[in-house]
């Protein structure tokens, strides 16, 4: 993302995650004048719930989970000391 967004007084859910990311789309498409064709974000439950319904929305745009977040994740779990 290229703006930044004061979401600590702001339940971390998908749908106010959704609001977010629609208004960077809009200020991508708007303001920058890009085509969108794809968001990435990481694997947690809200953000693959946010996927879900951003795809609703805009069913031409691809979706997908940061394979950096679930290597890190992958590798963290197999080398833990605990």
């Amino acid at each position: 993302m290229i703006n930044t967004h004061k979401v600590s007084g702001k339940q971390k859910n998908a749908e106010n995650l959704l609001k977010i990311v629609e208004q960077e789309i809009f200020f991508f498409t708007h303001s920058l004048q890009m085509i969108i064709v794809a968001w990435c974000t990481d694997a947690s439950g809200e953000s693959a719930k946010m996927r879900r319904l951003l795809v609703a929305k805009m069913p031409w745009i691809f979706v997908i989970d940061c394979w950096a977040h679930q290597v890190f994740t992958c590798h963290a779990r197999t080398n833990s000391m605990y």
